[in-house]
């Protein structure tokens, strides 16, 4: 009978450190799963982008209320389609460290345009080879964000407004 309650008792501390291990492993798993993002920055904590094209020019939107506004060059209504594609790419994650890319190559020496998210800027470079990305980088790290999202920073504020009749 102590032979049992014996074998019962092992047992079940082998089965809780079975559980304990496999729990051990989830969360190690999930923490290695978290990407780093684009800019630090969750979306909806987003509440000001600007735009500065290769020419000089700038468009600035601001959140106001829960609508996006185009407040330069000049006071407009954004199209709030054309708003989120931009904030998706405050969540890409980073691809290589600056120092392993030909900036050069990537356009991002002399950049086309750049992107900032409150206060964090992004220069905007070249298409990669793929044809379906463009480069993206800020501090020392360089990240791929598609490129269909690219006319909506280079076409300045009519790629942004809202249309007349919204």
């Amino acid at each position: 009978m102590a032979n049992v309650r014996k074998q019962q008792r092992t047992l079940l501390l082998a089965l809780l450190a079975a559980c304990a291990l496999m729990a051990a492993a989830m969360i190690f798993i999930q923490s290695g799963n978290k990407q780093q993002t684009l800019t630090g920055l969750d979306s909806a904590s987003i509440s000001r982008i600007s735009i500065t094209q290769s020419n000089g020019q700038t468009v600035l939107i601001e959140l106001q209320g829960d609508q996006w506004q185009i407040t330069e060059p000049k006071e407009q209504a954004a199209n709030e389609n054309r708003i989120e594609p931009l904030l998706s790419i405050a969540s890409i994650a980073p691809s290589y460290p600056s120092s392993e890319v030909d900036l050069k190559a990537a356009g991002l020496a002399t950049p086309i345009a750049s992107i900032t998210f409150n206060n964090k800027r992004f220069d905007i470079g070249e298409l990669d080879v793929s044809g379906k990305r463009r480069y993206a980088q800020s501090d020392s790290q360089v990240y791929f964000f598609p490129e269909w999202i690219a006319p909506f920073i280079d076409g300045g504020v009519s790629a942004l407004a809202a249309e007349a009749t919204d």
